[in-house]
């Protein structure tokens, strides 16, 4: 059974203002906060256990940096690497982050913003972040957080190959010529990458994999 929410209710920290208001079929409250801070929250938020506006996570990343000392911890690592890929031309990897337009966005600049997103979003020190679009900012409608065998696996798949002018990941290559991933891959190996895209994929039939390439 679903709580209704209404004005003077109290949630943790948070005090309803108002009796909501309707905004693409969903209700959304106005709520003041015990730290001072006004804010609109989304009805089933509430009731679904929202206790502040963010400042109650924001305390424990804070305790936790001070009392563990995050620059010894591995997500200040992701943090620091992060930064270095995108913001510093003299880091290796800049030429395919920074190098390509590949931003942070000015939020997660302040650590204690991304260590705030990441606790909140299922950090493990088991898991690394995984940008959704590769040519996607660091960004939290953009990134999350997966295993780290799982990105490995989605690496080696997203290897970009551009042929005549069209660029996609050797997954969607495979998929528009009609095999699988491992199969042209392995055409890769023994031909050209013109020769693995257009050669015939059935010698009897002739049946060419992209004719409009021939």
């Amino acid at each position: 059974m679903k709580t209704k929410v209404k004005s003077g209710d109290r949630y943790g920290k948070l005090m309803v203002l108002n009796d909501g208001e309707n905004i693409e079929r969903r209700k959304y409250f106005l709520c003041k906060c015990d730290c001072g801070n006004i804010t609109t929250i989304r009805s089933d938020a509430i009731s679904g256990g929202t206790q502040s506006c963010g400042c109650i996570t924001k305390e424990i990343a804070s305790k936790f940096w001070k009392k563990h000392g995050m620059r010894n911890k591995r997500i200040y690592n992701i943090w620091h690497g992060m930064k270095q890929r995108c913001l510093n031309n003299n880091n290796p990897g800049f030429k395919d982050y920074g190098g390509r337009g590949i931003s942070i966005c000015e939020e997660w600049e302040d650590a204690s913003n991304f260590f705030e997103w990441a606790f909140r979003n299922g950090y493990t020190n088991e898991m690394t972040i995984e940008r959704i679009d590769n040519n996607g900012n660091y960004e939290p409608s953009n990134c999350m957080w997966i295993k780290q065998s799982e990105q490995l696996r989605n690496t080696r798949s997203s290897v970009k190959i551009t042929f005549n002018g069209l660029t996609l990941c050797r997954r969607d290559w495979a998929k528009k010529i009609g095999i699988s991933d491992p199969s042209f891959q392995k055409r890769l190996k023994k031909y050209s990458i013109r020769e693995a895209i257009t050669k015939p994929i059935n010698k009897e039939k002739q049946h060419y994999a992209i004719r409009s390439f021939r």
